[in-house]
């Protein structure tokens, strides 16, 4: 098995700073070792490469958001649970 770690994040302005670090690093990385290297003819960046791009800034920012939304259903539901009165804490 491998080592995985979680990512914790106390805000969406968080993950956007993920999001912006990871765009950033493939932006300069694709132009350093592919741009400058092959020199391609026809041109490197087409629809699919800022497609790329922007998905590389966007899942981040969509997974604090949804984890976000996520967080703050849960807390609500705990929050709904421990005032109905057939709640597991009534029955012990």
């Amino acid at each position: 098995m491998g080592v995985t770690q979680k990512i914790k994040g106390a805000s969406l302005g968080y993950y956007a700073l993920i999001g912006f670090v990871w765009a950033f690093i493939a932006i300069v990385l694709v132009y350093l070792l592919l741009v400058r290297v092959f020199q391609p003819a026809d041109g490197y960046y087409k629809l699919d490469v800022y497609l790329c791009y922007i998905l590389t800034l966007a899942l981040p920012i969509a997974v604090g958001w949804w984890k976000k939304k996520k967080a703050s259903c849960v807390t609500g539901v705990a929050m709904f649970v421990k005032y109905v009165p057939f709640s597991p804490k009534y029955f012990s």
